[in-house]
């Protein structure tokens, strides 16, 4: 196994924020069930009920219960204009009982052609479920035509729907509207940076759809960065120095278009890689510091609230962390 240096830059408000520089990068494409093969538990200890240390930056939990197939809205499938259900999964730490919990939406990659919100999501989800975040996996239609003028909107339109069904069913599932985090690989990760940060299918200037922060995995916003502005979500960006599917010069536009409205951001190139490493636990053992600097931190400012446990940098999943069926309603 070769561990590499990974060069990190974090900007932007508590720029001195923990980073993960060492990643293991031994084997990055592992099979998409590999990661949380449904079994028994591997016990880790008690689980404390709320706040356990180290909460939404290490693997707190060691349970996760998967609520399969809801319905978050509907849409035209425009090639047949048929009205089409779109699904989302739903990730929860078991045993958790704290009243708000962050909300984590990923989107599938598959260059607006392929892709489903049931496998490559899947390893993402838990990671993210088993540091205290409700994570969610969505449908959004793909094979809507031409990729620019219909594909890329019709996702956008889908992802800013699953975005306004979290603020909707907040209540009934426990989910903290004010700390939305939206991201995904490739298609995904465009679709995410172009709910966040541009017009495209907005039908209002306040439809619901906004977000507190975005991972970008190995996308870009092309000619759209310059809807970017000040004020805007803080930004992870994770992409691999040899990308030929979504260049990485894409990531370092987005790096500079953040550095200079002042947008925090993480930037972590993977030197060497190309386009969509299959790598969830180092990606998110990267990030998941920055999302806690940026989500949380303002909130600790004060002399008698203590310092957060610093994280443990785990990139390795436990064993197993079974996904429990349950109902499918909303």
């Amino acid at each position: 196994m070769i561990r590499k240096q990974v060069p990190t830059v974090v900007s932007g408000r508590h720029r001195a924020a923990r980073t993960a520089a060492t990643l293991v990068l031994g084997l990055l494409v592992v099979p998409a069930l590999g990661i949380a093969a449904l079994g028994p538990a591997t016990s880790v200890g008690a689980q404390p009920a709320v706040d356990p240390p180290g909460r939404y930056v290490d693997l707190v939990f060691d349970r996760v219960e998967r609520t399969n197939g809801i319905v978050f809205g509907t849409s035209t499938d425009l090639p047949s204009g048929r009205d089409v259900e779109l699904k989302l999964d739903l990730y929860e730490p078991a045993g958790d009982t704290a009243t708000e919990r962050p909300v984590f939406l990923f989107l599938f990659g598959g260059g607006f052609v392929a892709g489903n919100r049931t496998i490559e999501p899947r390893a993402y989800c838990e990671l993210m479920a088993q540091r205290g975040y409700v994570a969610i996996a969505i449908d959004y239609r793909i094979n809507q035509g031409n990729i620019v003028t219909e594909g890329i909107p019709a996702a956008v339109e889908d992802g800013r729907k699953a975005v306004r069904w979290v603020r909707e069913f907040a209540g009934q599932h426990r989910l903290d509207t004010d700390r939305i985090v939206i991201g995904g690989s490739s298609a995904g990760a465009i679709t995410s940076l172009m709910v966040a940060y541009t017009e495209v299918s907005k039908p209002s200037a306040d439809d619901g759809s906004a977000v507190a922060a975005v991972l970008d995995l190995w996308g870009g916003l092309y000619n759209t960065i310059g809807e970017m502005e000040e004020g805007e979500p803080p930004l992870a960006i994770v992409h691999g120095t040899q990308d030929a599917v979504v260049p990485y010069s894409e990531a370092v536009a987005l790096r500079d278009r953040a550095e200079a409205l002042g947008i925090p951001y993480a930037f972590h190139p993977l030197q060497g890689q190309g386009h969509a490493p299959y790598m969830p636990a180092e990606v998110l053992t990267m990030v998941a510091p920055f999302f806690w600097d940026q989500l949380w931190n303002d909130a600790l400012d004060g002399p008698e609230t203590p310092t957060p446990m610093p994280p443990t940098a785990t990139a390795v999943p436990p064993t197993s962390v079974p996904a429990t069926p349950t109902s499918t309603a909303p």
